[in-house]
């Protein structure tokens, strides 16, 4: 048994599960295939292969099984990840596009489990490596190496980029607040509804090149 997931099941039809059945077409396979729509699954003799969306509790919670694929696991949070893998026996393959350097793919994945347990393989490939793409898909693509350096070095090179818009480039925490560091003053914003309220300390050093906050409240 192989599971397939996306983070939303509305996604399943025009993304993963058209190339599944494009595959299956073009070998020619069809005949020797189960379909069970409701269900999302194909069958060959005792053995199936299902399509789920990780938004469907009874889905992600479900069976356990053999092998198991994400695609697109930079939609899921890491919950949807841990339980989708605690229910996978043997081997758990996910994709992405590395868009964003502290998603949890890395910090939790590539750069602690693949350390502390040694059950990691990372496998950066790009679009040279699909021999699938269209010329008009191709160009695209090499379009940003000369637009916009950050998404080449994600959708061209492979390479972990930055999301856009963020205030703060270089984030980095401290144990303590050292004698050097002059307090400025409070921030506040009050959530509404399920945001969480928050209340911070702002210090500066450096003539205010260099900014400190100290997180005070962070709840609803």
């Amino acid at each position: 048994m192989a599971t397939i997931g996306r983070k939303f099941a509305a996604s399943l039809k025009g993304s993963v599960m058209k190339d599944w059945e494009d595959i299956l077409s073009k070998n020619e396979w069809w005949e020797y295939i189960d379909h069970n729509k409701t269900d999302r699954r194909y069958y060959y003799g005792r053995r199936y292969v299902e399509f789920i969306g990780l938004d469907d509790p009874r889905k992600l919670r479900g069976p356990r099984r053999q092998i198991g694929y994400l695609n697109e696991v930079n939609e899921c949070d890491f919950e949807d990840f841990f339980q989708f893998e605690m229910r996978t026996k043997c081997r758990l393959v996910i994709d992405f596009n590395p868009d964003d350097e502290d998603h949890w793919v890395k910090t939790e994945i590539e750069d602690k489990r693949r350390i502390v347990k040694g059950d990691v393989d990372v496998d950066v490939s790009t679009y040279k490596d699909n021999p699938f793409l269209t010329k008009a898909e191709i160009e695209s693509i090499e379009y940003y190496r000369e637009v916009d350096p950050i998404a080449w070095s994600v959708y061209g090179l492979g390479n972990y980029g930055k999301i856009e818009g963020r205030v703060f480039d270089t984030i980095y925490e401290v144990d303590d607040i050292s004698d050097d560091w002059k307090f400025c003053g409070h921030g506040m914003d009050f959530g509404y509804t399920n945001d969480p309220t928050t209340l911070v300390q702002m210090f500066e050093r450096n003539g205010g090149k260099e900014i400190l906050f100290d997180e005070l409240i962070y709840e609803t």
